[in-house]
C-alpha cells in the first residue's frame, strides 16, 4: 500500500508522487516537526436511503442503490490506511508550508534531494523532488 501526493509545479502542471507507507509516515513526521497541526481527514461514504447504512467509497454502489454521498460521522480521522480518505485543502497547504520550512533549513543540492527521497522511500524520486522544490516557496500554494 502507498500514498499519492499531488501538487503543481511553478508552471501549474500537476505533479504526482507516490510514497510507501513508511515514506508517508516520515513525511507527516517531518511536517509535524515543522509546525503542522493535523486537522483530521474526512471519509466520503455512500449512505443508503433504505436503511441509513454507510458504505465506504464504492463507485458501483452509487449506480445500483438509492442513496447519497456524505462524509462519515463515525470516521476516526486517520491519515493512514487505504479507505480513500481526503485531506482538506487547508490541511494540505499546512503540510506543504511545514515541509517548506523544513526545506528552508536544508541545502537544496541534488545529493540532499536524493537522500531525502530515499528516506521517504519514494517510488518516483523525480516527482517528489519537484514537489519538494515547489513547496519550498509558499507563494506556489493555491
Amino acid at each position: 500500500m502507498g500514498y499519492d501526493i499531488v501538487g503543481r509545479n511553478e508552471n501549474g502542471t500537476q505533479i504526482r508522487a507516490h510514497l510507501s507507507g513508511c515514506g508517508w509516515s516520515g513525511f507527516l513526521r517531518l511536517a509535524s516537526e515543522y509546525g503542522w497541526k493535523p486537522e483530521r481527514t474526512k471519509l466520503l461514504v455512500w449512505k443508503r436511503k433504505t436503511d441509513g447504512e454507510q458504505y465506504p467509497y464504492v463507485p458501483d454502489m452509487a449506480k445500483n442503490e438509492d442513496g447519497d454521498w456524505e462524509y462519515a460521522t463515525d470516521w476516526n480521522g486517520s491519515y493512514f490506511g487505504n479507505e480513500g480518505q481526503e485531506i482538506s485543502k487547508a490541511d494540505a497547504n499546512s503540510i506543504a508550508l511545514a515541509i517548506g520550512k523544513y526545506l528552508a533549513d536544508m541545502p537544496h543540492d541534488e545529493a540532499w534531494l536524493e537522500k531525502t527521497c530515499r528516506e521517504l522511500d519514494c517510488t518516483n524520486c523525480d516527482s517528489i523532488k519537484e514537489l519538494l522544490k515547489s513547496w519550498s516557496d509558499p507563494e506556489s500554494l493555491d
